[in-house]
């Protein structure tokens, strides 16, 4: 697999590595006019600035997600202790992130066929001997033939949270563009979702829209943010209750067993992200017309106090979410400069991302590190919180180097058909 994912069209990428941001295709010539960024709610803006816009902040939703989350702590610090110490072991524990990022690449079977939000689709739980269990979901034509399978991933997660990101910037900027409105936006998502091309990168917000069609794009968009957000934080205990849930949920029982032991190590996220949505429009749908009013409000005013009802008649009770399952003090004394972007950045980005609204403005307050590049060259703000990238990469070059073959050695140390209980630690 690559160790650094693209977006969808090809105009960035980030760098799970390094967390380095490759800004590849831009319509401005360079990456000045983002230290102008703070003027442009207030001022006109062209569209080549908006698509400028939504490139970058496409790009700082896979470094907020990485840095800002347990998930992204637990994978730096696997990452982390690899360098460090370049075992077999280390090696093999951190493929238990990279297997649920490379699992998006290696086992789709895309479609040539357009799809709609009104053809049927299904979902199965699979096993495959490289990456162990996982969650596919399965598109049907209007004949109700299969034209795609798409494996549920992290990489998947990831990347629909960053398109919610940026189309949630530009429904916000579009004010003021001239000759172009929010209708425009919705119109271009809608074809997005249904266009035949990278089914594996519109996986979840395609299912959370076929469920969810009834609320406001603004609205949507903040109920899958919120969606995302629960799933890439939930600590151990609520994850464990749900993944019983999940597990009484699957008509192959033996399947269900390994994927419910999976989500209690912290692993499938994105097998609890797929169920979440799933649970959650299985508990609207049962409300009566009122409470199916009153749930609408509440998912465009707070969409997170939503999320929690569902849980909650689950039987699964939230913990304090705002705070890291991996300490920084874990983090602070490893190699390279995890440790340096975590003291620096992540807490502050994680409190203000939690007490404010996704929005522009709030994306201008967060702290980012000069991680950027235009078309592979250094692209320098003054903004921005000095690292001297290559120099750190240099340094432990070897080791990089390792690191990078083991993102191309996919199979994932997973639990088998057959375990016993007593065998996992």
């Amino acid at each position: 697999m690559s160790k650094s994912i693209k977006s969808y069209e090809l105009h960035g990428s980030y760098d799970f590595a390094t967390h380095e941001i490759n800004i590849i295709k831009l319509n401005n010539r360079d990456l000045s006019f983002l230290t102008e960024l703070k003027e442009v709610s207030q001022n006109k803006i062209t569209k080549s600035d908006l698509s400028d816009i939504r490139t970058i902040v496409h790009e700082i939703t896979h470094f907020l997600d990485s840095t800002t989350t347990i998930w992204g702590a637990e994978f730096n610090y696997r990452k982390n202790l690899y360098l460090v110490e370049q075992s077999n072991q280390r090696g093999e524990v951190l493929q238990l992130n990279l297997s649920e990022l490379s699992l998006h690449h290696e086992l789709n079977d895309g479609a040539g066929e357009s799809l709609s939000l009104n053809f049927k689709i299904e979902h199965a739980i699979e096993y495959d001997n490289e990456y162990g269990v996982y969650i596919s979901v399965l598109f049907y034509n209007e004949g109700g033939e299969v034209t795609a399978k798409v494996p549920t991933s992290m990489l998947a997660l990831l990347e629909c949270n960053a398109i919610a990101s940026e189309i949630l910037i530009a429904l916000e900027l579009v004010k003021s563009v001239d000759g172009y409105s929010g209708s425009d936006i919705e119109e271009e998502f809608n074809d997005f979702l249904i266009s035949s091309n990278d089914i594996e990168y519109k996986l979840f917000l395609f299912l959370a829209r076929k469920h969810f069609n009834f609320l406001p794009l603004e609205s949507f968009l903040r109920l899958f943010k919120s969606f995302v957000d629960l799933s890439l934080n939930v600590e151990a205990i609520p994850l464990s209750k749900f993944a019983n849930i999940v597990e009484r949920t699957c008509l192959n029982k033996e399947l269900g067993r390994l994927l419910s032991a999976e989500l209690r190590r912290g692993s499938s996220r994105a097998a609890f992200l797929f169920k979440l949505i799933l649970f959650s429009y299985g508990h609207y749908i049962t409300c009566d017309d009122e409470e199916k009013l009153k749930l609408r409000e509440t998912i465009c005013k707070k969409p997170i106090n939503f999320i929690h009802t569902v849980l909650m008649k689950l039987g699964v009770r939230l913990t304090n979410i705002n705070e890291f399952g991996i300490t920084q003090e874990q983090l602070k004394n490893q190699c390279f400069f995890d440790s340096e972007i975590f003291m620096m950045t992540s807490s502050f980005n994680r409190n203000l991302l939690k007490s404010e609204q996704f929005c522009f403005q709030t994306l201008k307050k967060l702290k980012y590190p000069d991680i950027f590049k235009l078309n592979n060259k250094n692209a320098t703000l003054p903004c921005f919180i000095k690292v001297d990238l290559e120099s750190k990469i240099s340094q432990i070059f070897p080791a990089f180097s390792q690191l990078y073959d083991l993102y191309d050695e996919a199979p994932k140390f997973h639990l088998v058909p057959g375990y016993k209980e007593f065998y996992i630690r």
